[in-house]
């Protein structure tokens, strides 16, 4: 009898727990759902003209002499490099070039279905302050990703 009611106690409790962890689940936003948000923030709040800093996060050579800090400027949705040109490749750094840009970076390394993703959104604007995808598990040094600093909208 006692032991009936231990288990009939358990129960109970299992299908709270259960429930409760999948009501706190679904308030947890998904990282397709935060791109999503982050997307229809930039484009409710982008301004026109901007410039921001970007930092390349990955275990690679290091950037030739003066070729940092990278810098790009954009105007009515085109970007642009701002300052010194020499850098790894141009064209490395041109899916950076701008925010529509890095979302589809974003995109398409969600695509890939990573082991670890880690993503920041400014708050206000939505652009993403850093992003860190680690595509395997129990792999070094493929890590990669990028991080803004220094955004500064000059027109709106």
């Amino acid at each position: 009898m006692l032991m009936k009611r231990i288990l009939k106690g358990l129960s109970v409790i299992c299908a709270v727990l259960a429930f409760w962890a999948t009501e706190v689940e679904a308030q947890i936003p998904s990282i397709q759902e935060e791109l999503a948000l982050a997307e229809a923030e930039w484009s409710t709040n982008k301004p026109k003209t901007y410039e921001f800093t970007l930092k390349i996060i990955c275990f690679c050579a290091p950037a030739p002499p003066g070729s940092e800090p990278i810098v790009f400027r954009v105007n009515n949705g085109a970007g642009s490099r701002v300052g010194s040109l020499r850098t790894r490749s141009p064209e490395d750094l041109e899916k950076y070039g701008t925010v529509e840009k890095q979302f589809a970076f974003i995109r398409a390394a969600l695509r890939e279905q990573p082991y670890r993703v880690e993503i920041e959104y400014d708050p206000v604007l939505g652009y993403p302050r850093r992003v860190y995808i680690d595509p395997k598990p129990y792999t070094a040094d493929e890590e990669y990703g990028f991080a803004i600093e220094a955004f500064i909208a000059l027109s709106q």
